[in-house]
């Protein structure tokens, strides 16, 4: 994989299996292979910040890793001396990335459910991560096998859905789902009335 640096420091970063190399401007070359790294095969990238000195990378085994790019800035011309790498956690299996803002990532998969998660600053007690799954979107894809059964009557799909890590049987029902958009507690509440657009609550 390759991703282009953007100015001022400018060049390319070649992602391999075991090692990470930086080719800067003036045939500089910068490279490391980091324990960390166990022979991931990369599937996408994403830019953390417009000067191009943070990038997001996620391996085919659903971990999500950081690429800092150490910029001498008291150089007559901003250069990077030195790469570090660090594993945040792991995710779904991701097939795109998206940094949106504020530390919040979306994780799009096409092996299993895609996610929003946070990048927190520091880590989980309990896993040691540094990633917080804040949504999940269902994704039955790809379907590899499907069975028809009935229960109480009601005929239901089961789907040998996903791949990987991400495999699982799913249950698909005929019916209205409720999905919950909002929620506010308002204890006391005897009726809800509709008057435009408002919403008028008697206690």
């Amino acid at each position: 994989m390759v991703i282009p640096v953007p100015l001022p420091c400018g060049g390319v970063i070649v992602i391999g299996q075991e090692t990470i190399l930086y080719n800067g401007e003036d045939n500089v070359y910068l490279t490391i292979s980091p324990n960390t790294m166990n022979k991931a095969l990369f599937t996408c990238y994403a830019s953390v910040d417009t000067n191009g000195q943070r990038f997001l990378l996620a391996d085919d085994h659903g971990v999500l890793y950081m690429l800092v790019l150490d910029v001498d800035v008291k150089a007559p011309t901003p250069c990077v001396k030195d790469l570090k790498i660090e594993s945040l956690g792991e995710t779904t299996i991701a097939e795109c990335l998206v940094y949106l803002d504020n530390g919040v990532l979306f994780v799009g998969s096409r092996f299993g459910d895609s996610q929003l998660v946070r990048l927190t600053s520091q880590p989980h007690a309990e896993n040691n991560s540094f990633v917080q799954i804040l949504q999940t979107f269902t994704n039955l894809a790809p379907i590899r096998d499907i069975a028809v059964m009935e229960c109480d009557g009601q005929n239901q799909i089961i789907t040998c859905s996903g791949a990987f890590k991400e495999g699982s049987l799913r249950i698909i029902r005929n019916g209205i789902g409720i999905d919950e958009a909002a929620s506010v507690d308002i204890p006391g509440v005897k009726v809800c009335l509709r008057h435009n657009l408002l919403l008028i609550c008697l206690f």
